[in-house]
């Protein structure tokens, strides 16, 4: 089941993604769902047989068994066509934690010679969320340098902490995609001290990548979260980006350096994970960085990361105004 949130007059509201149509969920009414559907987040419904997730189940049911109820729906403006409607980032989750160093072939292409004997990740700003065809801004002062990395993302559907590798699956609530824009100014800067042994120095730079990374609109996230029943395999998911449709970036989460249980429970020892909080699985090959000559975000460029369990979040790049 596909889950977002779309934009509904003057606020944001809950819906499912069934193909090309959005349901409202005000339409689980019509299921005799008691009290009035939780509208102002999927996290209800991204929970592991929650009351909300298996009403939305049994809408979803209906709704492909072609009983006549979307024209009741629609009637009643609760069913749309999905170009009727703009979706909104589906979450804005409390916390981001992106991956670092996830794939072999990332750590091939940016000159790292050995592999990371332990997962590591960085928080990113919940301030940095858009949603699909949000615009991407480049900052004022950093223009030049801004890149792209497609990062599949799992999204906790109860608290994590502290959990083993062995039961870490079960608290995915569902996957969506996020694409960890950032500015690679200071990476030059970084590269250099830390092949000359500066150790202060790199430290400086490093911080400064990471800041990199947080400026407004570099967190694209989207277009749905599909949920976790609809997952055969965690460690089979295809990944890609497409740079004004030319493809950049193509991946398996096979090929990542640590299972996702893994990384799940190794970062659980730190952070408390609660619903709606997103980890992702860190950037495949093909960044625009490792490119010859180098490739970055300009204004007018149309910017695709996907995943073929989620979808395709496409988002535009522009100028600071």
């Amino acid at each position: 089941m596909k889950l977002g949130m779309y934009k509904s007059d003057s606020e944001n509201r809950a819906c499912i993604v069934l193909g090309n149509e959005i349901v409202d969920v005000a339409a689980l009414a019509e299921l005799g769902y008691k009290g009035e559907p939780p509208s102002n987040s999927i996290i209800p419904y991204i929970a592991a047989e929650s009351a909300e997730q298996q009403a939305a189940r049994q809408l979803v049911d209906k709704l492909l068994g072609g009983d006549g109820i979307k024209n009741k729906l629609r009637r009643r403006q609760l069913l749309f066509d999905a170009d009727e409607v703009h979706l909104s980032p589906p979450l804005r989750p409390r916390l981001i934690l992106c991956g670092a160093m996830g794939y072999k072939d990332h750590l091939d292409e940016m000159d790292v010679t050995s592999l990371p004997k332990t997962p590591d990740a960085f928080i990113k700003l919940s301030s940095c969320v858009i949603g699909p065809e949000d615009e991407i801004v480049l900052p004022a002062h950093e223009p030049g340098m801004v890149d792209f990395e497609c990062e599949l993302s799992v999204v906790f559907g109860k608290r994590c902490s502290n959990v083993a590798v062995n039961e870490a699956l079960s608290y995915i609530g569902g996957i969506t995609m996020i694409n960890d824009v950032g500015s690679r100014e200071g990476l030059p800067e970084w590269e250099s001290a830390a092949a000359a042994g500066d150790a202060l120095g790199a430290m400086n730079f490093f911080h400064r990548i990471i800041r990199g990374k947080q400026f407004r609109t570099f967190c694209p996230i989207g277009p749905v979260v599909t949920t976790a029943d609809e997952i055969v395999d965690f460690q089979d998911i295809n990944v890609g980006t497409r740079l004004n449709g030319r493809v950049m970036q193509s991946a398996n989460t096979r090929d990542l350096v640590f299972p996702i249980a893994h990384s799940i429970a190794y970062f659980s020892r730190w952070y408390e994970f609660m619903p709606g909080d997103v980890l992702s699985t860190g950037s495949p090959a093909g960044v625009g960085y490792a490119q010859d000559p180098k490739i970055f975000l300009s204004p007018g460029d149309r910017i695709e990361v996907f995943a073929d369990q989620v979808g395709t979040l496409g988002n535009t790049v522009v100028a600071s105004v």
